[in-house]
């Protein structure tokens, strides 16, 4: 299952972030549309017993928020995984000034 979504660079065209089981995908426009980042271990995942069809079922969440956060124009991406039950833990990502593709973990 694909599920896209659009962050605004500031400079035109968007960026595409489509989560994927290794993490999230980061596709940005050049002269065509290539995959300019991986964001790792940002996507939480399991698997489990499945009672209606033998063998296992995967499961794969994704918890993120899209905006700006430093006021600079372009959005910026925070990414929250569940650690346990009651734990979590928030990552953010700012996108760098010299390349719009690209974010930077703070």
């Amino acid at each position: 299952m694909h599920f896209p979504l659009s962050v605004e660079t500031g400079q035109g065209w968007p960026l595409l972030l489509v989560p994927g089981a290794d993490g999230i995908h980061v596709s940005a426009h050049r002269d065509q549309v290539d995959q300019a980042q991986l964001i790792g271990n940002s996507i939480d995942g399991s698997q489990h017993p499945s009672p209606a069809n033998p063998g296992f079922a995967t499961t794969i969440g994704l918890d993120l928020s899209v905006g700006d956060i430093n006021a600079d124009g372009r959005e910026d991406l925070v990414v929250r995984r569940s650690l346990s039950s009651r734990t979590s833990t928030y990552r953010l990502y700012l996108q760098q000034t010299n390349d719009c593709s690209h974010w930077t973990r703070r």
